[in-house]
This record gives C-alpha cells, structure tokens and sequence, in this order.
C-alpha cells in the first residue's frame, strides 16, 4: 500500500483545476452569455449545452476503455493527458467568440458544435486523470487524501470563476453598470481561463510522470478496441449493486447542480439585484468556504464512513443554497435595503461550499468499487467506472441546463433585461426553480445515495484478496 509525498499529490490534484475552470465557465458563464447577452434563447442554449454533454457523456466510456487497455512506456494514462492540453484550451476560447450576425440557427450550431469539441479534449484529459487517482494508492485512507486533494483543486477552481469574473472581467462601467451584460467582457475573460487550463493539464502530467513505473498493471492482458467491448464494459460495470446506485444518485444530484447553476447569475442579477462587486463577494465567499471545507471533511471522513460523508455534506450544501431563496418567497429573508442582506447571503453561499467538501469521498468510494469489480471479473477498469459516472453526471447536468432554458422561455424571462424591470411573478417562477425544485432532486439523489453498501472491512478483505492472487500470478509466471 504506497504512500505518496506531498509534491506526487499537488502534482496530480492541480490537474483537476483545469476541469474546474471549464465546469465554472460553462455552468456559471457561458449559458448567462448566450441568453442574455447574445440572445440565443433559453431553450436553444440549453438544448445546446444538453447535445453537447450528451456526446462527451457518450465519448467517455469509449476514452475510458481506449485508457484501460492502452500500453505505452508512458503508461496508460499520460498519453492522454498531455495529448488533451492544447486541443482543449484552443476550442474553450473558440467557443466565447461567434462571430456577429450569426442569428438563432448560427448561434445555436456554434454553441454546440465548440461545445461538443471543448467536452471531448476534455474527456481525454479527465477520464485518465481520474482512473490515475484510483490507481496511486490502494490504501482505504489514503485514497480519500488523494482524492481530497483533487476535489480541492476542482472546486476552488470553479469556486474561483465567479469572483474572478467579477472582479476582473465584469467590472461596473458607464457604459454597462452591470458587467457581465458587456460583450467585450468575455474574450480576455476565455483566453485567461484558457492558459491556466493549458498550463494544469501540462503540470498534471509532469506532477505524476514519476509514478509511471509504479502504478498497477492489470491482471489479465489488455483486449483490442471494439465498440461492442466499450458496451459490454459498460453493462458490466452496472452489475455492481452499490456502483449502479451511486450512479442514480450523481445522476439526480447532476440535474439538479446544473439547473441551479445555470440559473445562478440570473438570479444574482435579477432576483437578488446585486451590483457586479457584491456578486464578487459573495463568489469570494464559495471560494474560502470551499478551501476550508476540502481540509475539514478529509478530518471527517476519517471518523464516518465515506457514505455518510458524502451524504451529509449534499444534504447540508442543497439546504444552505436553496433556503434563501425559498426564506425570500416567504417573506423571511431580510430586505434588499436591510444591512444584514448581503452578509446573510453571502453567509449562505460560504457554508454551502463548506459542505460540498464531503465531495472528497467521492471518487475514493469509486476506487473501492474497481477494487472490488476486479476480484469478480479480474479486470482493472478505473477508467471505465469513472467513465460511466462522468457520463451520468454530465448528461443529467445537461438536462438541468436544458431545464432551466426551458423554463426562461415558459415565464418569458426577457433577454437583456434591465435589473429591476422583471416582473415579480416572473422573478417568483425563477425563485421556485433555483430553490425548493433543486433542493427535492436532491434529497432523492441522497436516498440513492444511501444504498451504497461497501465498507471499510469489505474492502481491506477484498485487498487481501488480491494481493493473495497477484502474488500467486507473480509465481506461476517466475515458474
């Protein structure tokens, strides 16, 4: 069970900020800019983003098996990941600059199609990244550390996209008192996002090209490409009880994450009506929240088990950014004019990241189910079920993106709206959705949540297992 150093593990976590920065632009950003500075309805923005995610879902277990199988002296993952970095950084500033005059079909194809080819690059980065964690360590704790620190690059890197935005990109001007309704604003904002995404996935490989040399080998050979191989990898991985639930949960948990944060600067704008600066604010508040919850929750994982970190975590996340919301509605949140507003909200937005850092146990959940997929079937398919769950989460992240499109267009939510022009049932319509609708998909996804079954026992006697195994391959072939 190797240990690693801390330079292996902020090598390997950095990585993750590419990924972060990506999710944050497209989640917060992007779908912002095409509806209400661009004009691309809401329902063609989503059904964008949705076609988009869904063809990077359907791409990721094909990468993942590629992966798996794939032998080079540099491994099974590093190919990939250096491969990805300069595809992925060109088509991200490509997909911010259409050009003027495309009109509604234009706009429509132009966000699809850079969608499409910004996803895939990235699938050939993240699948490997993350079947690499698996493979690091097989330690139950330490692969929770290593995991915790990727889950911190990847939320405070998306953490980092709003404040950043807003204090550097979507500044207040005479022109646009509201930033981010400035055109202008986006290419700087795309080409910076850009090279930092480059310069990860760069600093990724080199981070963890020392640990070539170290990481398993599968025990059976690999098997030649076949797309009818990537279907049965697929099914196979869902006879696994506790993976086929955690899959439903990220599932629900996806929908619901990407129509909150598809809806997230509208409602800043037009139903809190914050200034460009208190948006700053409060993203800056995610930003410390998540940094400090990423180390609290690595503390807590180790006195829970992994699901029950997990969970608590989400229920408490949901809970802190759906009740203001909902508190508004009722009358209970202080007025806009009150001097307890915007500390309150910006209170909310913190401890909600705070929480998300149980996310830590997520993909350590995931290695011990390779862990014990290989003991049934002898395979070692990190790639595969972190493929499959990439898939879930991005397709159900692309129906919360086509949800909340759908919605804009049914209240009629004007494009280019002044703050403060919106009518209040409108405002109202938006409010629902953000809140109590994401908060109920949730808590669903929770209780699928809690049927994962696999323990800390379990998987130390699974391990010893297959140690037992490799040990007795090792000497049929010395023989």
């Amino acid at each position: 069970m190797n240990r690693l150093g801390l330079g292996p593990k902020l090598g390997y976590g950095i990585g993750q900020a590419a990924e972060g920065l990506k999710t944050g632009a497209f989640e917060y950003i992007l779908f912002f800019y095409y509806v209400q500075v661009l004009g691309l309805s809401g329902t063609l923005s989503g059904a964008a983003l949705l076609i988009a995610m869904i063809a990077d879902g359907v791409t990721d277990p094909i990468v993942a098996s590629i992966s798996d199988n794939h032998r080079s002296r540099f491994g099974r993952r590093h190919p990939f990941i250096y491969g990805s970095a300069i595809p992925m950084a060109f088509f991200f500033v490509v997909v911010f600059l259409p050009p003027d005059g495309m009109g509604q079909t234009g706009l429509f194809l132009w966000l699809a199609g850079f969608s499409v080819l910004v996803r895939i690059a990235m699938t050939f980065f993240l699948i490997p990244h993350f079947a690499l964690g698996a493979e690091l360590s097989s330690d139950y704790d330490e692969r929770t550390t290593i995991v915790a620190y990727r889950t911190f690059f990847s939320i405070t890197s998306m953490s980092a996209v709003l404040p950043l935005c807003f204090w550097l990109f979507f500044g207040a001007s005479e022109a646009y008192p509201n930033g981010q309704l400035d055109p202008a604003a986006y290419g700087p904002f795309a080409f910076a996002a850009a090279l930092v995404i480059f310069l990860a996935i760069v600093g990724t490989g080199l981070g963890t090209h020392g640990q070539i040399s170290r990481l398993p080998e599968p025990l059976r050979a690999p098997q030649l490409f076949t797309l009818k191989r990537v279907v049965t990898d697929v099914f196979e991985s869902l006879e696994n009880v506790s993976f086929r639930w955690f899959f439903l949960g990220i599932f629900l948990y996806s929908i619901a994450r990407g129509t909150q944060n598809a809806l997230g600067v509208h409602m800043f704008t037009y139903f809190w009506q914050l200034a460009p600066d208190e948006i700053a604010a409060w993203g800056t508040a995610l930003l410390i929240g998540s940094i400090i919850g990423i180390f609290v929750w690595v503390r807590i994982a180790q006195h829970l088990s992994k699901k029950a970190t997990y969970i608590s975590g989400l229920v408490l996340w949901t809970s802190c950014m759906s009740l203001p919301p909902l508190a508004s509605l009722l009358g209970w949140f202080p007025e806009h004019e009150s001097r307890f507003f915007l500390p309150l909200l910006i209170a909310f937005g913190g401890f909600a990241m705070f929480f998300k850092g149980s996310q830590v146990t997520s993909g350590s959940m995931l290695a011990d189910v390779a862990d014990e997929h290989e003991i049934a079937t002898g395979r070692r398919q990190e790639g595969m079920f972190f493929g499959a769950i990439s898939l879930s989460s991005k397709a159900s992240s692309g129906i919360g993106h086509l949800l909340a499109g759908m919605m804009l267009d049914l209240i009629r939510f004007p494009t280019d709206a002044v703050p403060g022009s919106v009518s209040e049932e409108t405002l109202r319509s938006l409010a629902l959705v953000y809140g109590p609708v994401v908060m109920t998909l949730v808590l669903v996804g929770c209780y699928a949540l809690s049927r994962y079954s696999l323990t800390r026992d379990q998987l130390e006697e699974i391990q010893e297992r297959l140690r037992e195994e490799k040990a007795g391959a090792g000497e049929e072939s010395a023989t």
